[in-house]
């Protein structure tokens, strides 16, 4: 028994010992690091005048960016065609400035001067472009202006139009007006109430204010704010049926304890002008509170207050729940519950006082992992405003060191596409594993980052919406074998944790498809593969006959579920949380319930309202909180070789994306155009190509008259009802083109279109409505509607009550109701074909 005794107080000794030793190496490691503070903001900032406003703030970047990819911001230029720039350089000098105007799609240069100033310039000062008369009237270009100090490059850009009856300026001096009345409540009775929605929404929360409130709400309720930063205003559209304004500032406001605070505040406006009247289509403002320790945040013993924000609040705890890591407003923060210290972990604020630069949010924060000793890793991408890479777009990989109170880079991936782009490209998509190995998806691949050498591998390419699905924490990626395809005879699940693969197949004669997952398990469905069948349009008949649940568990699979309808097929299976909703071909709706939820939650959010701030976020914690004073801490960054941590990743050549752009940001991005579409039109906003091209806007006119020299190929007059309709979507643009030669070739509908309509880009469109198809008829090209496998017509125009709809059997053009027009439609799955030029 004492044998026993002693070896085990020999055990523990060593174990002791051993981890004395470990933890004397780290301390070390840690010691001979070089810590430092963020470097300052050194790069000038550019406004532009136009008709005696300044408009369009726009910030420097360090490498020259994809022209293509300049789609939110644009100028407007005066009838002479020049355009005066207000250059404020602080203390950077300028040695030269420099421009040039490309086309949309980047492949010419229509104007360029690279010598605007003969002398070194600082702090402000302004400049003037001229473009020559070189711009078409009320047409897109992309302007480039670059500057010089010593030999470092600086790029700025914005689309620019030179408009002529676009009523630009009327839009900006009323939505400038309404901004100032917003803080006179007896102006705002009369000014703003006439624009207000007749249906209203209750006034809960001042983060998102619109003219469904009323008009108290539109003038800040209670909170009586003041400006701190004034606005400044950028044009995002401007078209012949609207223009789009959004403006950016800071106000500040005495919260219910008498504490000032700080909020980054944004407006939203879409209006029409009239020689009579201004139609405000739309105007939305979202306010979120800067987050500060100065003030008080934490309450009752077991909340931490983030104010007057998103309720969607990025923020992540740690296992056992001793940290919590969230983001409000560019900045990260980590809240040690058992040290009770609060630090901020990465921010390009300063905290003394709110520069236009440092505050510029174009970047976010994803939380990777949070341990229980306060470490965090997590990705920064997007607009870097300071520091090392001040200037640069990007996704920068970080660990946070709780112990030293560090953060280390550990990889840059450098980027060439605007932040929007980079954040939508990027997802939610990043996993860590515990071999310093960093996952994420970008360019349509998923790369695996080696941080120990900065190295890159693609793991995975060509992963198209649809065709994968991932794990609620990303540790586990599935994907159909068929590259690119939405079902296979197989599928894969990879565990990114230790890269291991397996292959799902079920009996011969079956084809799968992958559904999603409940937290970890993965979900997916079968079909005979006698029945799954593909259309002439290419669409794809996939009737579900089972449906498993499997977990990954030491490499392997175990099934938790298998579902089988009774005689009947699934026509649809999604996903909400723990529920897997079915709907079955006689209509009604099946679930499957996986699990429950997990009830050990350590903190969640929740909200408190009070009259004068309304609705306030909170991360509620389920357990009680020290309640003795906090310490406040800021984490240094270790100066480190950041040449030898970049990752160059090239772009995916193949990669087709559309990015849907909405109240000036990007909203969405996805390979599906349909999809974009249907967001793009409920957001009221346009969808652009990789290319830059727009390929649909809700801007249109409300009347189009119907096209009358609609008809098919002589050469097609004995095909059916497709072969005429495809025959007269060609003819629109080349009437001795047949189609009667190909339509019998393997290749689909789209692909035979794309061979005959050469110079031009044709779009297949599948489930929208027929009021989303119609910008296209608007520029004067015809839609092709699907009515059946072998029958189609065409729409040529519309009213804002009817759809004139050519029918190429009958060589007949006829109004449709357009109810009546999505019955047609939907007897041939609401699939389009039309093109752009």
């Amino acid at each position: 028994m004492k044998n026993k005794y002693t070896i085990k107080v020999l055990i523990l000794l060593a174990v002791f010992l051993f981890s004395a030793v470990i933890f004397e190496f780290i301390m070390n490691d840690i010691q001979n690091e070089t810590v430092k503070d963020m470097e300052n903001e050194t790069f000038p900032v550019i406004e532009f005048e136009s008709q005696g406003n300044t408009i369009n703030r726009l910030f420097g970047y360090k490498k020259e960016i994809k022209i293509t990819s300049i789609k939110n911001l644009i100028t407007p230029v005066d009838k002479e065609q020049r355009l005066k720039l207000y250059i404020n350089a602080y203390d950077t000098p300028v040695d030269e400035v420099g421009f040039k105007v490309y086309s949309t799609n980047g492949k010419k240069v229509i104007v360029s001067n690279d010598a605007v100033i003969d002398s070194k310039k600082t702090q402000q000062f302004d400049v003037e472009l001229d473009f020559k008369s070189k711009l078409e009237k009320n047409s897109e270009y992309t302007l480039e202006i670059k500057l010089m100090s010593g030999d470092k490059p600086m790029y700025y850009y914005s689309r620019i139009m030179a408009t002529k009856g676009m009523s630009e300026k009327e839009c900006l001096d009323f939505a400038k007006e309404f901004h100032d009345v917003t803080f006179d409540k007896e102006k705002a009775k009369e000014f703003i109430a006439k624009y207000m929605e007749q249906t209203h929404t209750k006034d809960s929360t001042l983060a998102h204010v619109d003219l469904s409130n009323s008009v108290s709400q539109v003038t800040w309720g209670s909170l009586e704010p003041e400006e701190v930063v004034k606005p400044v205003y950028n044009f995002n559209e401007i078209n012949d049926s609207y223009n789009v304004l959004t403006a950016t500032y800071v106000v500040s406001a005495i919260n219910q304890e008498g504490q000032k605070e700080f909020y980054n505040v944004e407006e939203y406006y879409r209006l029409k002008y009239s020689p009579t009247r201004m139609f405000v289509l739309n105007f939305e403002r979202k306010m979120d509170r800067i987050f500060s320790t100065k003030t008080n945040f934490m309450y009752n013993g077991s909340q931490l207050k983030l104010g007057i924000t998103d309720e969607n609040v990025n923020y992540k705890v740690s296992e056992a729940g001793g940290v919590v890591a969230f983001v409000q407003q560019g900045d990260l923060w980590n809240y040690n519950i058992a040290k009770n210290t609060i630090t901020r972990v990465f921010s390009f604020k300063d905290d003394d006082k709110i520069d236009v630069r440092s505050n510029n949010n174009k970047h976010s924060i994803k939380i990777i992992n949070v341990d229980e000793a306060g470490s965090v890793d997590f990705v920064v991408d997007g607009y870097m405003n300071r520091g090392d890479h001040e200037g640069d777009v990007g996704i920068g990989i970080y660990h946070y060191d709780g112990i030293a109170g560090t953060v280390k880079e550990e990889s840059f991936i450098p980027m060439n596409q605007p932040y929007e782009i980079v954040k939508a490209k990027l997802g939610e998509f990043v996993y860590e594993n515990n071999d310093n190995e960093v996952f994420i998806k970008i360019n349509g691949d998923l790369q695996k980052i080696d941080l120990s050498n900065s190295k890159s591998q693609k793991m995975i390419s060509n992963l198209k919406d649809n065709t994968y699905r991932c794990s609620k924490s990303n540790q586990f990626v599935a994907w159909v074998s068929n590259k690119g395809k939405t079902y296979g005879k197989s599928l894969n699940l990879m565990n990114l944790a230790n890269k291991h693969n397996i292959i799902i197949k079920e009996e011969a004669g079956y084809m799968l498809k992958p559904i999603g997952f409940i937290d970890e398990d993965f979900v997916y469905a079968i079909a005979n593969e006698n029945e799954v069948s593909v259309d002439n349009a290419g669409n794809t008949n996939f009737p579900i006959k089972a449906i498993k649940i499997v977990k990954y568990k030491n490499n392997k699979l175990s099934e938790l579920k298998n579902y089988t309808p009774n005689g009947q097929s699934v026509v649809d299976a999604t996903i909400d949380n723990y529920t897997i909703n079915i709907t079955l071909s006689d209509g009604t709706v099946d679930s499957i319930m996986n699990r429950e939820a997990d009830a050990n939650i350590f903190a969640s959010i929740g909200t408190v309202i009070t009259e004068k701030m309304q609705t306030q976020i909170y991360i509620n914690f389920k357990n009680k909180l020290k309640t003795k004073k906090f310490v406040r801490e800021d984490a240094k960054l270790v100066d480190r070789d950041i040449e030898s941590l970049t990752v160059k990743i090239k772009d995916s050549k193949s990669e087709e994306n559309y990015k849907a752009y909405a109240k000036g940001h990007v909203i969405a991005l996805s390979d599906n155009l349909s999809k974009m579409i249907s967001i793009a039109n409920a957001n009221n906003g346009f969808v652009v190509d990789s290319e830059g091209n727009t390929v649909w806007q809700r801007a249109k006119r409300s009347n189009c008259q119907p096209m009358n020299d609609v008809t098919f190929s002589a050469n097609d007059a004995n095909g059916n009802g497709l072969v005429k309709a495809m025959s007269a979507l060609v003819a629109s643009e080349n009437k001795n083109v047949s189609i009667k030669e190909s339509i019998n070739s393997k290749k689909n509908i789209k692909d035979i279109l794309q061979d005959k309509l050469k110079g031009k880009k044709v779009l297949k469109i599948k489930g929208n409505t027929s009021a989303e198809i119609l910008y296209y008829v608007n520029k004067g090209v015809p839609v092709m509607c699907m009515t059946g496998n072998d029958s189609a017509v065409l729409v040529v125009g519309y009213s804002e009550s009817t759809i004139f709809i050519y029918d190429p059997v009958t060589s007949v053009t006829k109004p449709y109701p357009y109810q009546m027009a999505d019955e047609m439609f939907n007897a041939g799955k609401n699939t389009y074909f039309t093109y752009i030029k």
